[in-house]
């Protein structure tokens, strides 16, 4: 393997969209050729579709928990597949920084660099989840490259303005989508022109 392995994080709370997200983001960013190392670490309602994973050359592995990818089975997949980059579906009540800390290991720095953090947030339920776990997701709001606002279709305009302010407090470098619906997901993410630098 030549180079390192580009490594994108997405992130957030079971329900806020990450599959949904993760669906169109591979359709959008990936090319079939590429070698595309999919790892889920979260066992969500929604799947990646047989279709997509086949026609994009997806390989998918599926853990129960970021913790599940220790130093040992993370070098093997790596060795094994030697993908020129992998997406990582985090668990959303697991600690980023912990796992941002394990990607750092030097055996690991050698072969791999996280090339952009995704976190995938639920307009309707965000205020409520930093209320209540704020600990576990603002770790991942403040590391976030982009933060993918959901169900922006069901808040008003001023509750969307309150988050996106409230966001940008927590986290200033990052850019901030909003998506309408789970449905309208794939169109919103693919006219986000920050997309274009994860690829």
């Amino acid at each position: 393997m030549l180079g390192k392995t580009d490594i994108e994080l997405v992130t957030g709370f079971l329900g806020a969209g990450k599959t949904s997200f993760l669906q169109a983001f591979i359709d959008i960013s990936g090319k079939a050729d590429e070698g595309l190392l999919v790892l889920q670490c979260e066992n969500g309602r929604t799947q990646l579709s047989d279709e997509l994973i086949k026609r994009k050359n997806v390989t998918l592995r599926k853990y129960k928990k970021n913790e599940q990818l220790d130093i040992k089975n993370f070098m093997r997949i790596i060795n094994f597949y030697a993908p020129k980059r992998i997406i990582i579906e985090c668990n959303g009540v697991s600690n980023l920084d912990d796992f941002l800390t394990f990607l750092n290991l030097k055996e690991l720095k050698r072969k791999v660099k996280v090339t952009g953090i995704v976190t995938v947030v639920d307009s309707l339920t965000l205020n409520m989840f930093i209320k209540n776990m704020g600990s576990l997701i603002i770790p991942n709001l403040r590391s976030a490259d982009l933060i993918v606002m959901n169900s922006c279709d069901s808040i008003s305009e001023e509750k969307k303005r309150q988050l996106e302010d409230m966001l940008k407090a927590i986290n200033l470098h990052a850019h901030i989508l909003q998506c309408r619906s789970s449905t309208s997901l794939y169109e919103d993410v693919k006219n986000c022109s920050i997309i274009k630098k994860f690829v």
